[in-house]
């Protein structure tokens, strides 16, 4: 019995050992708030997991700091269906915004180790256009002159752009 105590708080502080100190770490985060963090793990080993609620149909900009060593974010969909949107890589100082409706995300952030992150998400309440039927050019929808076009883009999907058409006089 006391074999077994011993082999089992043997192995538990093997593995407190050799766990590095910025494991993965999950945690929520609300818009307007800061996430820093720097990685201390081997390079792109897991990451830092961020989830997030979006209230209403909306615009999330991220608002990354490039600190000198390039890192990635990647946006997904949180829940027992949860699919990727979207990503990229900050290299430099960065607003992204993503059209996104009503529910739970999550914002993985990865990059090598002593690698500093600073994210904020930023969150306005607007309308939020899928896939529309003028997504391809044969089916372009034809804007009248003086005519405003309001909407926001779903950056990570070319397959949910937009085509207008117009004509001119000259």
């Amino acid at each position: 019995m006391h074999k077994q105590i011993f082999i089992v708080f043997f192995f538990s502080l093997l593995v407190t050992i050799i766990t590095p100190a910025s494991a993965s770490m999950s945690q929520n985060i609300q818009f307007d708030q800061q996430a820093t963090n720097t990685f201390q793990a081997e390079e792109f080993r897991g990451g830092d997991t961020y989830y997030f609620t979006v209230p209403e149909t909306g615009v999330v900009t991220f608002d990354a700091t490039y600190s000198g060593r390039t890192y990635s974010i990647s946006l997904h969909t949180s829940g027992k269906f949860n699919s990727y949107v979207g990503g990229f890589a900050v290299s430099e100082d960065t607003e992204i915004p993503y059209a996104l409706k009503a529910g739970e995300y999550k914002i993985e952030v990865s990059g090598e180790r002593h690698t500093t992150y600073d994210v904020q998400l930023h969150f306005k309440k607007g309308e939020y256009y899928d896939a529309e039927p003028n997504n391809e050019m044969e089916t372009s929808a034809v804007i009248p002159t003086n005519t405003t076009i309001q909407g926001f883009p779903h950056l990570s999907n070319s397959a949910l752009s937009d085509y207008y058409k117009f004509e001119t006089t000259e």
